[in-house]
């Protein structure tokens, strides 16, 4: 554990000038949590993630000390994913993904805000997404046991019917 937290800080003396709060807010860690990790104890995977990703640093090496400090020709599998914009379609996007792209790669304060802000907005599209497909659900169900109550009265008042005709007789 002791020479996982000596190439922790090997990497933030030389991606974050020694400054632990820059380097745990860029990679999206709580500095609490990071304070931890500095002393000594594991970060989860999704934190590792975080460090390896953003940082470009080979987990083989910050989880072992073997292999290279850095990954060389890192693939970028998120850009590669993302949605190719035309720009002569879609200039305002494609420009407003460009400025995102910059402000991601600056390594300032506004980074890590930025990211912090797509995350977020990101959840809220998906949670409004999730609610929106269950109001859905919720007015097919009503629409369901609406048609499954007129179905009801119309047998009781068939019902009924039978019953008045046959005393009737």
């Amino acid at each position: 554990m002791e020479h996982f937290t000596k190439r922790l800080l090997k990497i933030i003396n030389e991606r974050s000038e020694g400054k632990s709060s820059v380097f745990a807010k860029k990679a999206g860690i709580s500095q609490a949590t990071f304070h931890n990790y500095t002393k000594g104890r594991m970060p989860n995977a999704e934190s590792l993630y975080n460090i390896c990703n953003i940082y470009n640093v080979n987990i083989n090496w910050l989880l072992t000390g073997k292999g290279d400090v850095y990954i060389k020709n890192k693939k970028n599998y998120a850009a590669e994913e993302a949605p190719i914009y035309n720009k002569e379609k879609d200039p305002e996007t494609a420009g407003l993904l460009s400025m995102t792209r910059d402000v991601l790669k600056s390594d300032t304060d506004y980074s890590a805000s930025l990211a912090a802000n797509i995350r977020s907005f990101h959840h809220a599209i998906k949670t409004e997404n999730r609610l929106n497909g269950l109001e859905n659900e919720i007015q097919h169900i009503k629409k369901s046991l609406k048609q499954a109550d007129r179905i009801r009265n119309n047998d009781q008042d068939n019902s009924r019917g039978e019953i008045l005709k046959k005393r009737a007789m």
